[in-house]
């Protein structure tokens, strides 16, 4: 028979085995599971960096991250979170982007499923707000928005763009300008070419030509570019919602025999590799970005709830920064989003967590901080 102190020590093991048992399961149940309804098809510029410094981020705040695509239906997004609740594989946190005609049921859906959501990327047009409400106010379980000064963006853009234009064309008494912009039914189209008419009418020497609606395809953008440019010649600067039909605007006129630098001027917005390579080729001549990071943002929102760290302190509807890029500061901005190397990052480093006095930055420049 064994003796009573080993008896003891046997279940002293089985005892401390149940325990770390117990501990290590809480501590994998702790991990939430976030689905992200990427609004676009793999291959878009924009959203791809969107995806690449989420997953990075994910990883690093233990979160089972999945990514589906809309691919550019606003009722396929629909789709998708209804096929995930009728499989009964509805995820904890649901990241999406609000889009006219699906925006209102993707909130409906979550609250009916307890989805607790965040929204990123644009923001609600005011005709939408009662049915939306404030974040928390209508639908419960959507827990915060973020999205980027849009009509910044748009005028810093401008901004640029006309600087720059002086400097190429001293003597060009005023310059003509042909704008680019994105959807009707987007929020950010709607925001940016706000943007472009504080900046114009800040400017006396600056005229619209004309502004026309891309849909953001670069096919369209590129022949509206031309046509744009044969109705209006004396036109010296092309402003795009993006920069993905910026460069598809500047490819065509060069074959048009309308160089870039040299004649014109063409700027757009998301700061994508494809852009950004532009700018050191001399084809475009500004940029503004850095929102891209805000589904990374989202995921750290998501962390510091699910661990019972709010942020409602702080506000719930976040506006987020962005920044001008130019051949001038391009070299100390540029290198990181040329490599997509997010894994050096800490994105642990961004949580509030137990540091209540601690506010978010919402800022690429605050991840870039992070550097491992």
């Amino acid at each position: 028979m064994p003796s009573p102190s080993l008896v003891l020590r046997s279940v002293m093991h089985s005892v401390c085995c149940l325990v770390v048992c117990a501990v290590f399961n809480l501590s994998h149940a702790a991990s939430a599971s976030v689905v992200f309804i990427n609004p676009d098809r793999p291959g878009n510029p924009f959203w791809d960096q969107v995806n690449t410094v989420m997953q990075a981020a994910a990883d690093d705040l233990d979160l089972e991250l999945q990514i589906l695509f809309a691919e550019e239906n606003r009722y396929q997004a629909i789709r998708l979170l209804e096929g995930l609740i009728t499989l009964g594989k509805q995820p904890d946190y649901l990241v999406f982007m609000f889009q006219q005609g699906a925006g209102v049921k993707l909130l409906r859906l979550a609250e009916q499923a307890q989805i607790r959501s965040i929204m990123i990327n644009t923001d609600i047009p005011s005709a939408l707000l009662s049915k939306t409400g404030a974040p928390r106010q209508h639908f419960k379980h959507w827990l915060g928005h973020l999205y980027p000064d849009d009509q910044l963006a748009g005028q810093l853009l401008m901004d640029s763009l006309a600087e720059q234009a002086r400097q190429m064309l001293p003597q060009q008494a005023s310059l003509g300008v042909v704008a680019l912009s994105g959807s009707h039914d987007s929020s950010a189209a709607q925001k940016r070419n706000q943007g472009l008419q504080v900046s114009l009418n800040k400017q006396p020497d600056l005229a619209l030509n004309q502004l026309v609606f891309s849909q953001w395809r670069a096919d369209l953008a590129g022949q509206q570019a031309a046509r744009l440019l044969a109705r209006y010649p004396q036109s010296q600067i092309v402003w795009a919602a993006s920069d993905h039909m910026a460069l598809a605007a500047a490819q065509t006129l060069q074959l048009e025999g309308i160089e870039p630098g040299k004649d014109i001027l063409l700027g757009g917005i998301d700061w994508t590799p494809a852009g950004l390579k532009a700018m050191r080729q001399g084809q475009l001549h500004a940029s503004v970005g850095g929102h891209f990071a805000e589904g990374a943002w989202a995921l750290v929102l998501i962390h510091d709830y699910h661990h019972g760290h709010d942020f409602a302190d702080l506000g719930l509807e976040f506006l987020t920064p962005m920044a001008v890029m130019t051949p001038a500061n391009q070299a100390l901005l540029e290198p990181i989003l040329r490599t997509g190397n997010w894994q050096q990052f800490n994105f642990r480093q961004l949580l509030r967590g137990q540091h209540t006095k601690r506010h978010y930055a919402f800022s690429l420049q605050a991840i870039l901080d992070t550097a491992q």
